[in-house]
């Protein structure tokens, strides 16, 4: 996936710019970006047979700010959704914030009263 981006900027930047969401927020002193970029599914996969329920490829590039150093990585995800890049980097946010919120339970739960799955 990261080399079909590195192709779309390449050959076909419009693409990429169409399909293109940022956000920018700040919170317990330190800045968050999140870029979103949506690219269809097109025969340029080798194997475009295993992503035929799929729509699209989504690229989410991540950069932290803190007081001394920034951070960044960068994620990729295939929907099936033929939403606009905006809704796609919504229902993105709304997984982790669940995500996250078990892991904010399970670290407030004392060891004994954790339960194996």
């Amino acid at each position: 996936m990261e080399a079909y981006f590195h192709i779309a900027e390449r050959d076909f930047p419009k693409a990429l710019k169409d399909n293109f969401f940022q956000e920018v927020y700040g919170e317990h002193g330190r800045i968050n970006e999140r870029e979103y970029r949506l690219l269809p599914i097109t025969q340029w996969f080798d194997e475009t047979e295993k992503f035929k329920d799929n729509f699209a490829v989504v690229q989410v590039k991540r950069t932290r700010h803190l007081k001394t150093k920034t951070e960044q990585e960068t994620s990729y995800y295939i929907t099936s959704l033929k939403e606009d890049v905006k809704k796609v980097a919504g229902y993105i946010r709304g997984h982790w914030a669940i995500e996250n919120s078990q892991h904010w339970i399970l670290d407030g739960v004392p060891q004994a009263h954790r339960f194996a799955a």
